[in-house]
């Protein structure tokens, strides 16, 4: 079940990482998480991830008809890269187009933002499914 889309009595309940709130909150609060979690899964090292931390829209929202009012997970810069997390909570229709539409939507604003193809960061796009298919 996931826990952000009903009421959880707090003072019986544990919200379970996997939650979008959660992973959310530890993303953004929690440095060493972050610093580990990507590390860990890319191979950039600690040091990159410390010290070239910067925020990015961690609320992307995607607005095509199908999709209006969704958001990306977790988006964030390093020197040279992007990386954006998603966590999935479950197999649906579509999953995966969903999050390469919400990559594409992150490439294309910087793209803008760019003057060259030369000075592109890499982009990471990190899918984390806590689904059994």
């Amino acid at each position: 079940m996931n826990t952000s889309r009903r009421k959880v009595n707090l003072e019986k309940e544990v919200i379970p990482a996997t939650s979008d709130h959660v992973f959310k909150v530890l993303m953004a609060k929690c440095p060493r998480y972050r610093v580990e979690l990507t590390a860990m899964i890319t191979g950039i090292p600690k040091e990159v991830i410390l010290n070239t931390y910067y925020e990015k829209n961690t609320e992307h929202v995607v607005d095509t008809s199908l999709e209006k009012g969704r958001t990306s997970d977790y988006i964030f810069g390093l020197d040279n890269y992007i990386v954006n997390y998603e966590l999935n909570y479950s197999l649906k229709e579509g999953l995966i187009d969903r999050n390469d539409n919400y990559f594409d939507k992150i490439k294309v604003s910087i793209l803008k933002m760019s003057e060259s193809y030369q000075n592109m960061p890499v982009f990471i796009q990190i899918n984390l499914n806590n689904f059994n298919n």
